[in-house]
């Protein structure tokens, strides 16, 4: 049995010209992190 967590990540954090590779990367990253942590309160 697989264990499928998906992660919205928002187009516009890849649309952000101003943001360099690490900087985008750093960001998804949190947010991945964030909603891991909130798909364990549930």
């Amino acid at each position: 049995m697989s264990n499928k967590t998906f992660i919205t990540i928002p187009k516009s954090l890849f649309e952000d010209n101003n943001l360099s590779n690490r900087e985008r990367m750093k960001r998804v990253e949190e947010l991945a992190k964030k909603q891991l942590k909130n798909e364990g309160e549930h």
